[in-house]
């Protein structure tokens, strides 16, 4: 029974991997008319690459957003009537997250004029579906943060209140920072692919679109995920230090239970984490993906 399980699952990520990665190729692939530029475009290996980051990114996505969905199904947090600060705060990071794409727009040399028809309408719903994937793993960042201000110090299932949202908490990271490193790295495949396109026809590229952008890109929003990280890890040192305080007061220097209870207290600190650094290796990796994805896709050689 447990096997069957096990196939059903691996064969059902299997099927969203594949319709992802077909979706991918069909965007990039269907119904361009065919004019010098394009034919030129679609046949260059930087194309390719593109074409190839694309597919993966759309393979992956929708499981970044079914983790971000289960997430929140299991936290239960909407029973928690905080629905217009979640909205709030939704919100901003929905600003904050097309805020790089909004500000482009409002150059019109970042794309040089190309005969590329429905060009735009590509890179753009490369975009909107990256931004909508991500968006269930950041509510439920949003909702991990308000379960943590909602713990109860004094109540019986603290610890196990305290610990889940550790246990979602690199995992929700993780999605986001992976599908936003993959979207710089696309971002920075595409301008290879038009510098190719603008020296073959001999468009005139000076300070347009300059792959320093997809470092800045990428840095910008792994600073966004430093301080969503460190709010987070914050508010759940806020909490353990409360439990602590409650349950294990240390008495006065002078008493002799002070050593003992100072023991207890110790060992408690560890056992809650306390003693962690707020950005650990792991999560430090975690959240420089995106700048990463974007170092790497300016450091590339054309």
């Amino acid at each position: 029974m447990l096997f069957e399980k096990a196939s059903q699952s691996i064969g059902a990520l299997l099927l969203v991997l594949l319709a992802g990665f077909l979706s991918g190729n069909a965007l990039l692939l269907i119904s361009w008319p065919q004019t010098p530029q394009v034919q030129y475009f679609t046949s260059t290996p930087d194309f390719l690459v593109w074409l190839s980051l694309v597919s993966v990114l759309f393979a992956i996505l929708p499981l970044c957003a079914l983790y971000g969905v289960i997430v929140a199904i299991r936290l239960r947090a909407w029973r928690r009537k905080h629905t217009g600060q979640l909205l709030l705060a939704l919100s901003t990071l929905l600003v904050l997250f097309f805020l790089p794409y909004i500000t482009l727009a409002n150059f019109p040399d970042i794309f040089p004029p190309t005969d590329l028809p429905t060009f735009e309408l590509r890179v753009n719903t490369v975009t909107l579906f990256c931004g909508l994937c991500t968006t269930p793993a950041a509510i439920s960042l949003l909702l991990l943060h308000r379960c943590i201000q909602a713990l109860d110090p004094n109540h019986q299932r603290f610890t196990t209140d305290y610990f889940q949202p550790r246990a979602y908490l690199n995992g929700l990271l993780g999605v986001i920072a992976l599908a936003i490193g993959l979207g710089t790295l696309t971002t920075g495949a595409l301008q290879n692919a038009l510098v190719t396109l603008y020296a073959e026809f001999g468009i005139g590229n000076e300070n347009v679109f300059p792959p320093i952008l997809t470092a800045v890109y990428g840095a910008y929003f792994s600073f966004i995920l430093v301080l969503l990280h460190w709010s987070i890890e914050r508010a759940l040192v806020d909490a353990g230090q409360q439990f602590l305080d409650i349950h294990i007061p240390l008495p006065a220097l002078t008493s002799e239970a002070w050593s003992t209870m100072q023991t207890k207290r110790q060992k408690t600190i560890t056992w809650l984490g306390l003693d962690k650094a707020l950005l650990s290796l792991r999560s430090g990796l975690t959240i420089l993906t995106p700048l990463i994805g974007g170092l790497l896709s300016y450091l590339l050689p054309n």
